[in-house]
């Protein structure tokens, strides 16, 4: 456990009391976690682990090609127009807009 992982829990707490009742919990939850998983390690069959890793490799790739894809669209996608690129839209299109007198 880590003090970046704690600290931003911390963020909402208004007492020490507070602080002290979600680290007391935060920690609590972690060692069951640790201890459930280490129990899961020395009694399943590694089968079941093989699998279990296999999955978080596939879904680790597919969270990295979504993120690597997101990317590529957000600096691809430039939202920002020149003058130039207005004007030519208006030239384009300004026959819908007739001038009102």
């Amino acid at each position: 456990m880590l003090w970046q992982e704690v600290a931003p829990l911390l963020k909402g707490a208004t007492s020490k009391e507070d602080s002290l009742l979600i680290l007391r919990h935060y920690t609590n939850s972690w060692i069951n976690t640790q201890i459930l998983a280490e129990k899961a390690r020395e009694t399943l069959k590694d089968t079941i682990i093989d699998s279990i890793d296999n999955y978080i490799l596939f879904i680790r790739k597919e969270l990295l090609s979504n993120a690597f894809t997101e990317q590529i669209i957000k600096e691809k996608l430039d939202t920002n127009l020149s003058e130039y690129d207005y004007k030519k839209t208006y030239e384009l299109i300004k026959y819908k807009f007739p001038a009102q007198t």
